[in-house]
């Protein structure tokens, strides 16, 4: 059962991870959100915002939106 559990546990943060991951490397991005002075902010937030949406109908069948949207590394706005 523990086994199960750990198993569990880290396939979660697998998809966590993954998820973070996509996230930075589509908004040219680090963990903490931070885009280059060189790149356009609102065109950034413009795609983050497409991105999100793309990734909470992906995951319609797994996840409500709100779970979608705590799993997603940046705010919407």
């Amino acid at each position: 059962m523990r086994r199960l559990i750990c198993t569990s546990h880290f396939a979660e943060y697998q998809a966590w991870n993954e998820v973070q991951q996509l996230a930075q490397e589509c908004l040219d991005t680090d963990a903490e959100g931070w885009v280059a002075p060189q790149l356009d902010i609102a065109e950034n937030r413009r795609l983050n915002k497409e991105l999100l949406s793309m990734y909470i109908e992906r995951m319609a069948e797994e996840k409500s939106p709100d779970e979608a949207r705590a799993v997603w590394p940046f705010p919407e706005s």
